[in-house]
């Protein structure tokens, strides 16, 4: 079930126990209120009965007329009787307990008796009376029941027979008001019973609602906790599998076993990690053809059609192919086309609609530096990425699926060494549907560099070799390395940097860069490699290309070191390899992370304290052993404050009686200077220097690069 389905499945619960919960009440309410009309039907009757109850006791004295008391008082007997027939039989007197039906039960009996030996047959003597010919000789119309009792008291009529029959009648009244009481105290405790027999329904019954209600809430808490435990729980799975990612532990697995979209996700992070692996193996695996390659072959063309036998390999292309600079016209020109690469341009009618003679143009023809897609490429020194030529308006004559000239995906590659372009490689795919990825393309990127550095390493070695001069070698090797180096160190806020760095023969082995991981982050590093000449450069090239692919923002120093060593390992010999003190400085909260594998220790000037702080982490050389753990160190930095890397060439330069130059000479120079700038400061330590070896010959590489923040 996904999440958007389980969030559905508890609104709808919470809505049923709400629409549940509300039912139950107002069906409550509503017996509480049919409880009510009870109570209030049994105050009638019981106000019916004490009318009755008057009437019949002032039924004597009443001086109404004759006939209109006598239907007055057979309305009330008539009403008075219905209502109780109705009261006794409503099925809610049943809900307040038998106590109330036995007393109703009494009622109704009393009612009888009453009815039978009372009520009956004064009924009966009344007809009698108003039949009666002496009285028909009166006006009854005009005579009311007393003035007619006062006549026969005072002898006005005189009838013994009619005397006694309104004796009876009095004490008949007499005796139906004195049942009336009994009666009245009996309903008293009806409707006392009712109104307890109410407030304990509602009692019982509001426990009853609190309790479905509880349970109803209870559940639905139960539900939601349990699914927010659930969902808080994968949250943590990934937040760790992510952090253990960001590390450049590429082997940790997202283990999510469910239906929702965080299996899937998980799933799909898998993939994600899985490629990703793949995709670094893929470059090792470059990397070490490309260097086998080299040393089985010098041949330039063998080199360029084996380049383009991995990157179509490499990124599952359909086709590659390799433009190269003519020396003289500066024009580029195809060296290499493998597989069936549509040209990426108009094709004149003339030129056949065959796949062999579309290729057979495309080698024929030549392209000036600016000219099309491919010469803005060479210009602009800018990769091209066309993820899909159908939404991309760059390749209008190769975005149709059914023509010989459809491009579905395209990238390409310019390659540059320093300011200078060598060639540009493209790979391409012709299958409708089938694309790259922007993985691919950032491979692409990162295997268009190394090898650009790889055929420029050869062309340089092929030029070595051709002159068999030791010099001369010297000389190129040497510019190998210079175009490894940065030709300026970038400009941050919050830092300024300086560094430089001196050959003791021509070829250094020491190696520093810094470039921004963002607008916010810069990365520094000082390498020093074991060896010279061009297995060094070579070893620059792999640590410097490696470096540049590895890192992003989220990646703290030990980070990147960890994986820096991790690819280098197992591709160099066991006499190549290279000491390195990398940080990561964060240009915004002025925070350093640094991690060192065997270099010497970074050293950093407090300018609040006037003292220098050295920070040291474990750790061995890169490419030594893959499974080496590295420290990391994370601190403040202040204004005023200096970060200091150096190669051992620098502190243990000798004097002529043979004393070194020494690391604290070094740092007391910089503590004695620390107001100037990074460049100026580089001037005093290099005057320092030359004075200290003054006659001396340099024996080893010095590199020096400082950071001061801002």
């Amino acid at each position: 079930m996904t999440i958007r389905n389980k969030l559905f499945s508890i609104g709808f619960l919470i809505i049923f126990g709400f629409i549940a919960a509300s039912y139950l009440i107002y069906t409550q309410f509503q017996e509480a209120m049919d409880l009510k009309r009870i109570e209030l039907e049994g105050v009638k009757i019981q106000t019916l009965q004490n009318e009755l109850s008057l009437k019949s006791a002032r039924f004597i004295s009443d001086r109404n007329l004759i006939d209109n008391t006598y239907e007055d008082w057979l309305d009330s007997y008539s009403e008075f009787y219905k209502e109780l027939k109705s009261f006794t039989e409503n099925p809610g007197i049943n809900r307040l307990g038998g106590k109330i039906k036995y007393i109703l039960d009494q009622i109704s009996r009393g009612w009888d008796t009453i009815f039978n030996n009372y009520y009956k047959p004064i009924n009966i003597q009344l007809n009698v009376l108003m039949n009666d010919r002496n009285l028909k000789e009166i006006d009854t119309e005009m005579t009311s029941i007393i003035d007619l009792f006062e006549m026969l008291k005072s002898g006005a009529i005189d009838n013994e027979k009619l005397k006694e029959e309104f004796g009876v009648l009095e004490n008949n009244m007499m005796m139906i008001d004195q049942s009336m009481t009994e009666i009245n105290a009996l309903f008293d405790e009806v409707l006392l019973e009712i109104n307890a027999g109410i407030d304990r329904f509602i009692a019982e019954n509001r426990v009853g609602t609190i309790q479905l209600l509880g349970l109803i809430l209870g559940l639905i808490v139960v539900i939601s906790t349990l699914f927010s435990r659930q969902t808080t729980l994968n949250i943590k799975k990934m937040e760790k599998y992510i952090a253990r990612l960001a590390e450049g532990d590429f082997s940790a697995r997202l283990e999510i076993k469910s239906r929702d979209e965080f299996g899937s996700l998980s799933q799909d992070f898998t993939v994600f990690t899985d490629t990703l692996w793949e995709k670094m193996d893929s470059l090792r695996d470059v990397m070490r053809d490309i260097g086998n390659s080299i040393s089985v072959d010098l041949n330039q063309q063998g080199f360029i059609d084996n380049m383009v036998e991995l990157a179509i390999d490499s990124s599952k292309a359909e086709a590659g192919i390799m433009f190269t600079v003519e020396e003289e016209s500066r024009k580029l020109v195809v060296s290499n086309i493998s597989g069936y690469f549509p040209p990426p341009f108009q094709v004149s009618r003339k030129v056949s609609n065959r796949k062999d003679s579309l290729i057979a143009y495309f080698k024929s023809i030549t392209f000036n530096v600016g000219q099309g897609l491919i010469g803005e490429v060479a210009s602009s020194g800018t990769p091209v990425f066309i993820k899909d030529s159908f939404e991309d308006d760059r390749l209008p004559f190769n975005s149709f699926p059914e023509d010989e000239l459809y491009i579905s995906s395209m990238v390409l590659i310019p390659l540059i060494v320093g300011n200078r372009l060598l060639g540009i490689l493209g790979v391409c795919k012709t299958k409708e549907g089938d694309h790259f990825s922007d993985l691919d393309f950032s491979f692409l990127r990162s295997y268009g560099e190394y090898s650009a550095m790889a055929l420029d390493n050869l062309n340089k070695y092929r030029e070595l070799l051709s002159r068999h001069e030791l010099v001369k070698e010297l000389n190129v090797a040497s510019d190998i390395q210079k175009n490894l180096l940065p030709d300026k160190l970038p400009v941050v806020k919050s830092a300024s940097l300086h560094a430089y760095s001196e050959a003791a023969k021509g070829i250094s082995g020491d190696y520093y860069d810094a470039f921004k991981l963002n607008d916010n982050k810069l990365l520094i590093t000082v390498c020093d490699v074991a060896g010279k000449g061009v297995p060094a450069s070579l070893v620059m090239t792999m640590i410097r290309t490696i470096l540049r692919l590895i890192t992003s923002t989220t990646h703290n120093a030990r980070s990147v070191v960890t994986m820096l060593n991790n690819l280098l390992t197992a591709r160099l010999g066991i006499d190549h390899f290279a000491t390195i003190g990398l940080f990561i400085y964060d240009t915004e909260k002025k925070v350093v992370s640094y991690t060192n594998g065997a270099h010497h220790p970074l050293y950093v000037y407090k300018a609040e304290k006037d003292k220098f702080v050295k920070f040291d982490t474990d750790g061995l050389p890169l490419g030594l052993e893959a499974d080496t753990v590295f420290g990391h160190k994370r601190f403040q930095v202040s204004e005023g404050d200096y970060l200091v890397l150096f190669t051992d060439g620098l502190n243990e330069a000798r004097n002529s009686v043979g004393e070194e130059f020494t690391t604290n000479r070094l740092l007391s120079i910089i503590r004695h200077n620390a107001s100037l700038d990074p460049v100026s400061l580089t001037e005093e330590i290099r005057k320092n220097l030359k004075v200290f070896t003054e006659g001396m010959d340099q024996h080893d590489d010095q590199t020096l690069l400082l950071m001061k923040v801002n």
